[in-house]
């Protein structure tokens, strides 16, 4: 049981590492300390205006451009971008994201297994279904 426990420790680091890696490019690097990011969320204690800090967080997966420090808050530079489009496969999807203009998610297939999914909705205008676990516009 112990070296379970000890193999599961060791397998952890580096995944927490793996994310702190992968921060999203952006201006609050340089006012915003401890920067932490845990799939979508980026977390940070950013300096406000009149030098005190603030706690924020923000989905940057949501963010067109880069992200700055707006007076503590972390905010896209320019614009968010859309929502999530409409369609069936909300009812049979899960996890479901937004990453620039692909859409990501976990399907269900007809055999109940789930899998990974995911569609560039950039020139999609109709709904978005699942199709047997793939995600497909429309």
């Amino acid at each position: 049981m112990r070296s379970l426990v000890l193999a599961t420790l060791f397998l952890a680091v580096p995944i927490s590492q793996s994310y702190a890696l992968e921060k999203p490019e952006g201006s609050y690097r340089k006012t915003c300390h401890h920067q932490m990011v845990f799939g979508p969320m980026l977390e940070a204690k950013c300096e406000r205006k009149d030098g005190s800090m603030a706690q924020s967080t923000i989905n940057w997966w949501n963010c067109d451009a880069p992200i700055v420090n707006v007076d503590g808050v972390l905010k896209c530079k320019d614009h968010t971008r859309r929502s999530l489009p409409g369609g069936s496969y909300k009812d049979s999807c899960h996890h479901i994201r937004m990453h620039h203009h692909k859409l990501e998610a976990e399907c269900q297939k007809r055999d109940g297994e789930w899998q990974h999914s995911s569609l560039n909705v950039k020139n999609c205008y109709g709904s978005v279904v699942n199709n047997n676990g793939h995600l497909r516009c429309e």
